[in-house]
């Protein structure tokens, strides 16, 4: 999914992608240089400051909250979701990031229904596990 930012370019190289600002690695590192940190932190420190009305972890949260709600907002027009299905590193964060969302979402209703929004039942962990199932077929075919 693309947001705004069509110039800010993803790891895979395309730019605008929806994981440059909404992703646990781009809070992070987002975070960093306007708190005047050297290096990237993680999105639980950010978390973790925001939670004690850090300034720029607030304005970093609320970016990546409005780049989901607006990719949310698009997809619904379009799909209609009954659910969507928040994972990711960023999820672990539970109702800090799933309560704005829900309420972002919310202000840009339509006419559709809007989706629930839930968290992902394996978390951050979904893509390393996919891996291994993938994995564990590629082996069980080959043999």
């Amino acid at each position: 999914l693309r947001h705004a930012d069509r110039f800010r370019r993803a790891r895979c190289g395309q730019a605008g992608g929806l994981e440059t600002v909404a992703s646990a690695a781009s809070v992070g590192r987002r975070y960093a240089p306007r708190a005047g940190r050297p290096a990237p932190v993680g999105a639980r420190e950010v978390a973790d400051r925001l939670r004690t009305g850090d300034p720029c972890a607030q304005q970093v949260w609320d970016e990546a909250v409005a780049a989901l709600a607006g990719a949310i907002t698009t997809v619904n027009a379009i799909l209609a979701p009954d659910v969507v299905v928040i994972g990711g590193g960023l999820s672990l964060a539970g109702d800090l990031l799933l309560a704005p969302l829900r309420a972002a979402v919310a202000t840009r209703k339509t006419f559709l229904p809007l989706p629930r929004i839930v968290p992902a039942e394996l978390g951050d962990r979904a893509g390393s596990l996919g891996a291994a199932m993938l994995a564990f077929a590629t082996i069980q075919g080959a043999a």
